[in-house]
């Protein structure tokens, strides 16, 4: 279903010259239309505020467990997913479009 609809958002005439941005208007277009998002004004603060959030606790959960060992070694796998999950939310609020941080925050 995904490669379906890859293949019918980047098809484009023989001999056009498409753009990058119109290629992104179309899938951001599709996704809107194929999932039901509901665009808010209030979305991209809110991810914005939840990904610092997110990201100034694994770094103090990243201190303290080099200061103090404060627990085993695996915690790092949760520390650093988490850390790039608040990484990758920041980047979305800040530079990408309200239909992408609509579909990072679903049905919210």
């Amino acid at each position: 279903m995904c490669r379906r609809l890859l293949v019918t958002v980047v098809r484009a005439p023989v001999g056009v010259n498409v753009r990058w941005h119109d290629l992104m208007s179309a899938l951001e277009q599709r996704i809107v239309e194929k999932y039901g998002l509901r665009i808010a004004p209030w979305k991209r603060p809110v991810l914005l505020v939840l990904s610092c959030v997110v990201l100034a606790i694994c770094i103090a959960a990243g201190y303290f467990q080099l200061q103090y060992h404060w627990t085993n070694n695996g915690v790092w796998l949760v520390i650093v997913l988490f850390g790039v999950l608040s990484a990758a939310g920041i980047v979305a609020a800040l530079f990408l479009n309200d239909a992408w941080v609509a579909l990072i925050l679903g049905g919210i």
